[in-house]
């Protein structure tokens, strides 16, 4: 998106974002990420998340896909994929 200064920029990815329809955000992602989309974006500023509701949705979204608590994230396969590689030659 282009824009004169970087305020208009963000004032322009702000409105595409909040212009996009959930439902076209999440198509191909299971329909769990559309509710939490639609809680969060209908939060007032002084509303308390039901944070209890949030991790059950996606709980039961991970025991229904098979998935298994091993605590191994795929951030840390990525960092341990990444010390364990050759330093290529620089030139």
């Amino acid at each position: 998106l282009r824009a004169a200064n970087k305020k208009q920029k963000y004032e322009k990815i702000s409105e595409k974002k909040m212009s996009t329809p959930v439902e076209l955000l999440c198509k191909g992602f299971p329909q769990e990420f559309a509710t939490y989309l639609n809680y969060v974006r209908a939060l007032r500023f002084d509303d308390k998340p039901d944070y209890g509701y949030l991790r059950k949705l996606f709980r039961d979204l991970f025991i229904r896909e098979g998935f298994q608590y091993d605590y191994v994230f795929d951030w840390t396969i990525l960092k341990y994929q990444e010390s364990i590689q050759p330093e290529r030659p620089q030139g």
